[in-house]
């Protein structure tokens, strides 16, 4: 089984991308990913970086078309452009992935409020977005959200922050085998690639 590490955050436009294709894939592939949420914002704070802020209204505007032609090559869907972006409730949103990921069902809430985000304009992390994902998924929210808020899931969600800057993560998607960094959905591939040509050797 190929390991890849993937370091995410739900605030993060072009990992709709990855995760609307990520199970074929593992599938596929015969992947193990190992899944890291992280403070995407903290990072991009410390590095003075925010590729698609408002103010850059052409790089904006091509981000938006760019995921649409990528979603309609890899079939699936034709998204809403112009959604609400920079998501208010980010780290909410990354904290339950957490918890999803320690209770096995993060590909799952994944899938789900990256569809509501991208398709219905329900930004995840809210109130109406996250009702809306645990009970398509049919899992416990209340619970989800009580643990989301203990200091354990805190300091996970700072560790993964801090081991991200660390190993050179400037956003998200980003798929890390060793100290090999590929970074965005359009890399997937060529990691992928890597792993294999690597464990064949």
């Amino acid at each position: 089984m190929k390991r890849i590490d993937m370091w995410f955050s739900i605030g993060s436009t072009y990992t709709f991308l990855t995760i609307m294709r990520i199970k074929p894939l593992i599938k596929k592939h015969n992947l193990k990913i190992n899944f890291y949420p992280f403070n995407l914002r903290k990072i991009m704070i410390k590095m003075d970086n925010f590729p698609f802020s408002k103010e850059k209204k052409n790089k904006l505007n091509y981000m938006w078309r760019d995921i649409e032609r990528r979603a309609l090559k890899y079939k699936v869907g034709k998204i809403r452009k112009n959604i609400s972006f920079p998501l208010k409730n980010s780290n909410i949103a990354n904290k339950i992935a957490i918890c999803a990921q320690k209770q096995s069902f993060l590909l799952e809430y994944l899938d789900a409020t990256y569809r509501l985000w991208f398709f219905e304009n329900i930004e995840p992390g809210n109130t109406d977005s996250l009702k809306l994902v645990f009970q398509k998924i049919n899992k416990n929210l209340e619970k989800t959200i009580y643990l989301s808020q203990t200091e354990r899931i805190n300091k996970i969600y700072e560790k993964n922050t801090s081991l991200a800057f660390s190993k050179g993560v400037f956003g998200s998607p980003t798929f890390l085998i060793g100290k090999e960094v590929f970074f965005g959905d359009d890399r997937f591939e060529d990691a992928i690639l890597f792993v294999k040509g690597r464990d064949n050797k």
